[in-house]
């Protein structure tokens, strides 16, 4: 399959905006990063992370040249916030009521293009900061696309622009990256437990962010509860999904 094409001049917005988006959010909020080490320098990867506010695709981004595309539901459209922050990068649309499959399939080609795609699986912001329950429509493309699945954990981003506020404010952001989970783990495990295990990594990377974020030495215990996941889709389009309805 061929490679995603841009143009010269797509590469030098991306990278310029890269830029100062990288110094504006460790100038404002103090921004720091560990373990992106861990994102592979190259190949499809599916990036899963927590999802605390509209900075969360920029935290993704800026600590690695690699560029990730994300999956955005279409009703973010409507912020022109969200149009400004997301301008830059390789948004991939998903209507969750009339096209699903079809953004679905827009996001495996690009993964099996080799690009990176960064998903949210909790679905939403978060409402208090904590985890929330993953949904399951990224498993089929974690299944389909045969592509390590590298776990994130974002901190601070809640405190400094939760849903509710409608400019972001002081804070202090640390975001880490986990160790990937390769292609062949990810074939022997069921869905459920395939859930369980996103769960559980993206819980650990929130609290190493969590303890880097406020300066702790000792790594604390993942608590049990923030790896509850919810396989439940939230409809009849997601529950096709999750079934592994085939992707053309």
């Amino acid at each position: 399959m061929e490679p995603y094409r841009r143009s010269w001049v797509n590469h030098l917005f991306y990278h310029f905006a890269r830029w100062v988006c990288r110094m504006l959010v460790v100038l404002l909020f103090g921004y720091r990063f560990s373990g992106a080490r861990n994102l592979p320098a190259q190949g499809g990867v599916l990036v899963l992370a927590n999802h605390q506010s509209f900075l969360d695709p920029i935290l993704l981004g800026v600590p690695t040249l690699r560029r990730i595309h994300y999956l955005a539901r279409v009703t973010l459209y409507r912020s022109w916030v969200f149009r400004v922050l997301t301008a830059p990068l390789d948004v991939v649309p998903l209507d969750r009521k009339r096209h699903l499959l079809s953004g679905l399939r827009e996001a495996l080609r690009r993964l099996r293009q080799g690009e990176a795609l960064g998903v949210f699986p909790e679905g939403q912001r978060t409402w208090d900061g904590s985890l929330m329950p993953l949904q399951p429509g990224f498993l089929l493309l974690a299944r389909r696309a045969g592509v390590p699945l590298v776990p994130v954990g974002i901190a601070g981003a809640y405190e400094v622009w939760p849903r509710w506020r409608r400019w972001p404010g002081p804070g202090r952001i640390w975001v880490h990256y986990g160790e990937p989970i390769p292609p062949e783990q990810v074939a022997q495990l069921s869905d459920q437990e395939l859930l369980a295990e996103v769960a559980r990594r993206i819980a650990q990377c929130f609290q190493e962010a969590q303890r880097r974020r406020q300066g702790r030495d000792q790594p604390p215990a993942v608590p049990k509860t923030t790896c509850y996941v919810d396989p439940r889709p939230r409809s009849s389009a997601q529950a096709s999904v999750a079934l592994g309805k085939p992707l053309k």
